[in-house]
């Protein structure tokens, strides 16, 4: 015999109620341990921190010590001091006091620092404590929302026609988890993409602060021809600012195949050319030239070449170079 679905709701009925009942004040479990474990991870991490500088404050505290000790054990090293403070005795009592102040003043750092890390212990154990209990609690709910799954599943899987209003709401669910999933995907590529532009701005920075780096270089050479330092320096540059380009263009590639709207802004180039027919002015160098338009790709470049630079002497001053000495 078939019992209608009225029927299999009524024989379900209190089995709901009592995991409902079970349910209750545990809904906000996963939010909680959430929280909980973020908070534990902080604390692990608080602790390690300074438990790292409880070991440097005792190790310290072991070397004042150590020296203090020594001086006053050790006849060589009192005499050493007597002489270097003239055979003065107040010279060592002075150094003894240093050392007993300096020994004092790394003990008391070291005793604060064990206080922190007790209270620090506290807190970590306290809160481990709490995440453990909520981890027990988090599965009891989980095992609950299953068996209340299952109910529902097995009483409203599938069409109701005595229900019809519980098909729509089945219907409009389904629709909105698909809404919610495609929703969820693209903020996740947008995120992602945002992240790589972000990137992307950050390195291009680096690669203009080289390239002016490189143009620096290049005027201080052929003002002051010291071009052997500058010529060792700036390929060095001029290779970081060729890796920062390359790798602005490996972020914006990531970026628009996760969002195809992202336009590309072109390939960035550091080109490093030779030009001999240019003049020379006091020695080989580089010269800089950056160039950003506006409506097209960027473009970085960079000319291997004796540098221009405008003769600005009076023209007394170019004859007479020009003559040479009389």
């Amino acid at each position: 015999m078939q019992h209608s679905l009225r029927d299999r709701i009524l024989a379900k009925v209190e089995l709901h109620a009592s995991l409902l009942g079970r349910l209750a004040g545990n809904e906000n479990v996963p939010i909680l341990l959430k929280e909980s474990q973020s908070q534990l991870d902080q604390l692990t991490k608080q602790l390690n921190d300074e438990r790292d500088k409880l070991l440097e404050c005792e190790k310290k505290t072991k070397q004042e010590y150590d020296q203090v000790a020594a001086l006053k054990r050790n006849t060589t090293k009192r005499l050493l001091v007597l002489m270097a403070n003239g055979g003065r005795k107040r010279g060592l009592d002075s150094v003894v006091e240093k050392g007993e102040t300096g020994y004092l003043q790394a003990f008391q750092e070291e005793q604060e620092q064990k206080d922190k890390v007790m209270a620090l212990e506290g807190a970590t154990n306290a809160a481990t404590t709490e995440t453990e209990e909520l981890k027990q609690r988090l599965g009891k709910y989980i095992d609950v929302r299953r068996q209340l799954d299952t109910i529902y599943r097995d009483l409203f899987n599938g069409s109701t026609p005595e229900f019809p209003e519980e098909d729509e709401a089945e219907q409009a669910v389904r629709t909105a988890e698909t809404l919610y999933q495609t929703a969820k995907a693209a903020y996740k590529c947008e995120h992602e993409a945002l992240s790589l532009l972000k990137k992307a701005e950050h390195t291009i920075s680096i690669c203009h602060k080289y390239m002016r780096k490189v143009e620096r270089y290049s005027l201080h050479n052929a003002y002051n021809n010291i071009g052997i330092f500058n010529d060792i320096m700036e390929p060095d540059v001029l290779e970081k600012a060729q890796g920062s380009a390359k790798q602005v263009e490996e972020l914006m590639k990531k970026a628009t195949e996760l969002m195809p709207a992202i336009k590309s802004i072109g390939k960035l180039e550091v080109v490093w050319g030779y030009n001999p027919k240019e003049p020379e002015f006091l020695g080989t160098s580089q010269d800089l030239l950056l160039r950003s338009q506006a409506d097209g790709p960027m473009f970085f470049s960079v000319h291997r070449k004796n540098t221009r630079v405008r003769d600005v002497r009076p023209v007394e001053c170019r004859e007479a170079c020009e003559r040479g000495p009389s």
